[in-house]
């Protein structure tokens, strides 16, 4: 489950993780020349307990590192959302927020962090099952029916650069057809689905009557 949590939600960056299992939902940093101002500090760790207080999973990183390598390493790790706080952010009161799964940052105010920090927590989980959802959608093949038009799938897929993604097939439930397709084209069934797209009459491989519509895939 949790792998394919990882691979349904994780980037280039790193982990994507809902909220409710994220094991960081928020981290906070100091940034810009903040040891010599004592008030981001001192604002990040008001914060950080009222964060803390409310019952969120939340961490601060005041390490020495550079914040382009902090910005990596939570993004890596997954944290859900990176809040910043610098001199500058003191005197306009507000901070600078990054949720991991949205690519700008916004300013919010700080007598509304708490409010913004439970919305978007909020939100992270429906926006990721939606990306999730899309993603599958655009790499699903419901065309092909022969085992010579997946291979010819396959091909194509290689010179555009793109993944071969699941097709949709009928299986007449042997053993054979699944060694056969596994054989030549590298695919696996993935599995039955309760509430198929469409019902494949023929198997893929015998051009027998098909006893199941399956997904099959290529593992990486």
């Amino acid at each position: 489950m949790i792998g394919a949590l990882i691979m349904s939600h994780g980037d280039q960056n790193g982990l994507v993780l809902p909220p409710t299992v994220a094991p960081t939902q928020i981290v906070l940093m100091p940034v810009g020349p903040w040891k010599k101002n004592p008030g981001v500090m001192e604002k990040l760790d008001e914060i950080f307990y009222n964060l803390k207080e409310a019952g969120y999973r939340v961490r601060l990183d005041d390490s020495d590192n550079t914040p382009g390598y902090k910005f990596n390493e939570w993004e890596l790790k997954g944290a859900c959302i990176r809040i910043e706080c610098g001199p500058r952010d003191i005197e306009n009161g507000h901070v600078i927020v990054k949720s991991r799964d949205v690519a700008d940052k916004q300013k919010v105010a700080f007598e509304e962090i708490d409010t913004f920090v439970a919305d978007e927590l909020t939100a992270m989980t429906p926006r990721l099952l939606e990306k999730a959802r899309k993603r599958v959608k655009e790499n699903e093949y419901l065309h092909i029916n022969t085992l010579q038009e997946l291979k010819e799938h396959i091909e194509t897929c290689k010179e555009e650069d793109k993944t071969p993604g699941f097709v949709l097939i009928g299986w007449d439930g042997t053993e054979e057809t699944e060694e056969t397709i596994k054989e030549e084209t590298g695919f696996t069934t993935r599995n039955i689905p309760f509430e198929a797209p469409m019902e494949k009459e023929v198997d893929i491989v015998s051009g027998k009557p098909a006893k199941h519509t399956l997904w099959i895939a290529r593992a990486y």
